[in-house]
């Protein structure tokens, strides 16, 4: 008698956790980033100003909206090492002081002339970057492009894949996943 192979369907259903939203203010953030210990990885949502160049722009002044995957709480000199050796290349480099800033002790933030800051390494930008104007308006990133500053890379790094680390103002962040909860930062 011959075997005859029967595949079944079988229909798994998938059960979503809600994630608790939580809202809190820039201070019980930064309360809450210094008892941190350790790294984490997090998402972060920012509200930064887009720096366009002022001759003949036409918007005024625009912000530029971010969802990011990142980790805190890490070392900018190891993670240039680490991407050093991935590509297989010496692993000397030392990061210059910082130019502002002081690390709190204990913790991941910088401080620097009554600013708190949290120092990032972006691994993933979530969707898409949205510019807007001040009265909320989407712009498209092709009508902001002409006043975009232009970027630079860290050209010290020695990388062939940049490590992408940025000082974020808390009162940029406008909310943080960390540890299956989102922070809504009210202001």
């Amino acid at each position: 008698m011959a075997k005859t192979n029967v595949q079944k369907t079988v229909k798994v259903e998938k059960t979503v956790k809600p994630i608790p939203i939580v809202q809190i203010s820039t201070d019980e953030l930064y309360k809450m980033l210094a008892e941190e210990s350790g790294s984490n990885i997090v998402t972060l949502t920012t509200k930064t100003d887009a720096r366009l160049k002022k001759t003949n722009n036409p918007f005024g002044m625009v912000w530029k909206h971010t969802k990011l995957n990142c980790f805190i709480g890490i070392s900018y000199e190891n993670c240039v090492n680490n991407q050093l050796d991935r590509e297989e290349k010496e692993t000397e480099f030392e990061a210059m002081p910082a130019g502002w800033g002081e690390y709190v002790p204990g913790t991941c933030l910088v401080e620097h002339k009554g600013n708190k800051y949290l120092p990032i390494l972006a691994k993933a930008v979530v969707g898409d970057i949205v510019y807007r104007d001040d009265n909320g308006k989407v712009l498209t990133k092709e009508q902001v492009a002409p006043w975009l500053p232009s970027r630079s890379k860290g050209s010290r790094q020695g990388t062939d894949k940049e490590v992408v680390w940025r000082k974020y103002k808390m009162e940029s962040i406008i909310g943080i996943m960390t540890n299956g909860t989102y922070y809504h930062i009210i202001f």
